[in-house]
């Protein structure tokens, strides 16, 4: 989780709260991203990863322990990242958007993404085309123009389009995940 242990420390204790008391982390985003002045898709995105790693019954000190020990353990990951740049690992795809793919890299906490223009050497009108929810196939660390590490699929080579019957399939599986 990114930002300042203060926030770190608001985000976890809001995505505990909402899994004590069955409350919608889109609700929870609403009042928190007010609250912190932050854009409510960062905010949520923050509630569904701190969501996934909290028990609803955790005690604050506990709470503060694991925030601490992820930190720790968030410098490592990314310093070992960064020594792996143009290197190939495994990824796994966690959300598909319109500009590209956000992935988890496998042995690792860190999501990456993988631009649109990465994806394959043709012009690509739908990303959805290429790549679904679940999918996991091999992808390069790279440092994309903004000097931040990315993934890239194309400088390896390319993926191929989906049938449509893969996408059907696809669709469904995303459906499923989410319910």
């Amino acid at each position: 989780m990114r930002g300042t242990t203060e926030e770190k420390v608001l985000i976890a204790a809001a995505a505990q709260f909402a899994k004590a008391k069955s409350v919608p982390l889109t609700k929870m985003s609403w009042a928190l991203a007010a609250v912190m002045n932050m854009p409510e898709n960062n905010v949520l995105h923050r509630l569904r990863e701190a969501s996934e790693s909290i028990q609803a019954d955790q005690s604050l000190e506990g709470l503060r322990k694991q925030l601490k020990d992820e930190a720790e353990s968030d410098v490592l990951v990314s310093e070992d990242l960064e020594k792996k740049l143009g290197e190939i690992v495994m990824v796994e795809v966690l959300s598909v958007r319109t500009y590209g793919a956000i992935c988890k890299v496998d042995g690792t906490t860190r999501t990456l993404l993988m631009h649109l223009s990465e994806v394959a050497d043709a012009f690509i009108d739908d990303i959805g085309d290429y790549v679904a929810v679940g999918d996991r196939f091999p992808a390069l660390l790279i440092v994309n123009a903004k000097g931040q590490l990315g993934l890239s699929v194309r400088r390896i080579g390319s993926l191929k389009k989906k049938t449509d019957v893969e996408k059907q399939y696809a669709d469904f599986y995303a459906e499923k995940q989410n319910l």
